[in-house]
């Protein structure tokens, strides 16, 4: 006999929020019964719709009434129109004497900077050399070094700038039989080039051995160089373009970092501040790590905060940036500084006015905001495209209306939008703009060491302002960045060769070489060896030449010999000379 079921059927499960708003009646229901008058207070303060459970924290522990005013949104705007820009007269000068590609990227990179590498240079070959040599250590190029100069320190450069535009995977294709490259192959020896790379350094080792507490010791004179050319000689506009560029490194370094959105995931952050009207490098820093270092509260609001005070001097500057970097922190510290600032921001960062999240849906075009009352210039709008976007800006009304362009299927068209986003889309990209500049013909070449990446990089911004710069006084047309760096590369070799180099090796006194000595056995004479195929005869000799180990003659076959070896001694004199 089967078994009837049950007439009793389960009901649906109750969700979690209606589970929590149910206990949460209750319970104030309760307390309304135990405590009437603290229920009567409680419903008389007025509802805020912006505190999250943390600023409740926050102001309770602090007891401040001004707490409470900066946590406080309105719907109401209160007109706090910006301070208008004012524009330098004019640009700062250029020396007058600046015209070619060179004379502007001397202005990141002086001549004293390339004698200072070529010391350097110089010194930790020599160190290199003599402790390989103390412990018996074979090294063909370490025995054959020979003192680098500037001169030739611009040479190689040149010659990176060359192999940037003309990439090969390995360096020694450049002097290949199949693959040669004439502008490499004729200015250096394949060696000679591999040893002045491989010791090429930018500090000096006992000021590497003294500062091991900055991981940027080989990098700071050539910072200090761009940086204080950048200050010198530009002149930041009014919107300006702050956000992170990554230098593509895989070996081994407490100072790499992992973007996976970016081309370059792998490698070290450099914050850039750069000019939207004409992608000038204003003012970077390299990001070091976190690694051994305290927390630090409000780091990324540090970052731009940092960049700010050492790149602009002006005020009333505008900064675009993403929502990495935006907070009310953040600009509320800008206004301090008179400067504003306008960027994508989070829903979870402090402050957020949840009211924008928790609202009803918007329609395509839609947009919400609110006011910070205790900084009215300070207002958030979250505008619904295919999904939320939420802005915040120090220098906008957003009442206001304007329109952008959208793509629906084949067709364009305009959506409504408020006008900070506008701003926003168009004068973000700066960083953007020089990197996808400088990977078109990145310097440099691959390296196990850090400081090698990070060296070429900078090089990249300098020849990067430097182009900027030249524009400013020629106004050329159809003049790209690439063509910059060809007169630059053409000007730093300026028909140098590293072949013509003399060997640094003692040599003997003309009278003192190819002595005659007799020797037991007979041997061949290499002079009228020459003659046999033309009727001579071959000849024995027991006279050799003590240097060049041939048979001889005595005496003709010898003088003749002894004369065409100081023609050719001679003939290579006047070519080094």
């Amino acid at each position: 006999m089967t078994e009837q079921r049950s007439s009793r059927v389960r009901g649906q499960p109750a969700r979690f929020h209606d589970e929590q708003a149910t206990l949460h009646a209750l319970a104030h229901a309760a307390a309304a019964e135990s405590f009437p008058r603290l229920h009567v207070l409680a419903d008389a303060l007025p509802d805020s719709d912006s505190e999250s459970e943390e600023e409740e924290e926050e102001k309770r522990g602090e007891g401040s009434a001004a707490v409470a005013e900066r946590n406080t949104w309105d719907t109401v705007y209160a007109a706090a129109p910006p301070h208008a820009f004012q524009p330098p007269h004019h640009d700062p000068p250029l020396p007058w004497d600046c015209s070619s590609a060179l004379d502007f990227f001397q202005l990141f990179c002086p001549p004293s900077f390339f004698d200072l590498i070529a010391a350097y240079t110089n010194a930790y070959a020599e160190e290199k050399h003599a402790a390989r040599k103390e412990n018996a250590a074979p090294d063909s190029l370490a025995e054959e070094w020979a003192a680098t100069d500037a001169r030739e320190v611009a040479a190689m450069l040149g010659c990176l700038l060359y192999m940037g535009m003309v990439c090969m995977d390995d360096t020694k294709d450049y002097w290949a039989a199949d693959t040669r490259q004439p502008f490499v192959a004729d200015v250096f020896p394949r060696d000679r080039f591999l040893a002045l790379l491989w010791n090429l350094r930018f500090n000096e080792q006992a000021e590497l051995e003294a500062a091991e507490h900055d991981k940027l010791h080989q990098l700071r004179i050539l910072i200090d160089h761009i940086h204080d050319a950048a200050s010198k000689y530009f002149s930041p506009g009014e919107m300006q373009s702050l956000d992170e560029a990554m230098v593509a490194f895989k070996g081994r370094s407490s100072m790499r970092q992992h973007i996976a959105k970016k081309k370059s995931p792998t490698g070290f952050k450099v914050w850039m501040l750069v000019d939207s009207a004409t992608n000038f490098v204003v003012h970077f820093d390299v990001y070091t790590g976190a690694k051994g270092k305290a927390k630090e509260e409000n780091a990324s609001a540090n970052v731009v905060l940092n960049l700010v005070q050492r790149g602009l001097t002006r005020r009333h500057h505008t900064i675009v940036m993403d929502g990495f970097f935006t907070s009310v922190y953040l600009l509320e510290k800008l206004l301090a500084l008179q400067q504003y600032a306008v960027g994508t921001t989070r829903v979870n960062r402090k402050l957020f006015p949840k009211a924008l999240v928790q609202g009803p849906s918007m329609q395509r075009g839609e947009w919400r905001w609110r006011q910070l009352r205790a900084h009215r210039q300070i207002s958030i709008v979250s505008w619904m495209d295919r999904k939320p976007v939420n802005l915040i800006s120090s220098r906008h009304d957003p009442t206001q209306q304007s329109s952008i362009t959208r793509r629906e299927g084949r067709a364009q068209i305009a959506v409504s939008c408020p006008p900070v986003l506008n701003l926003y889309t168009k004068h973000l990209r700066g960083v953007d703009v020089f990197s996808q500049r400088q990977s078109y013909n990145k310097i440099g070449r691959r390296s196990k060491k850090y400081f090698y990446s990070l060296i070429w990089f900078l090089m990249d911004v300098a020849i990067h302002n430097a182009f900027i710069l030249y524009l400013r006084k020629h106004t050329p047309q159809h003049f790209a960045e690439k063509d910059f760096r060809k007169q630059l590369m053409q000007q730093l070799v300026d028909g140098y060769s590293s072949r013509r180099r003399p060997a640094a090796v003692h040599k003997r006194a003309r009278a003192s070489l190819h002595q005659l000595e007799r020797t037991q056995t007979a041997g061949a004479c290499k002079e009228c060896c020459k003659a046999v195929g033309r009727g001579g005869n071959n000849r024995r000799s027991r006279f050799q030449c003590a240097d060049c180990g041939v048979h001889l003659c005595v005496p003709d076959c010898y003088n003749k010999h002894v004369q065409a070896l100081a023609k050719h001694t001679d003939e290579a004199e006047s070519e080094y000379a």
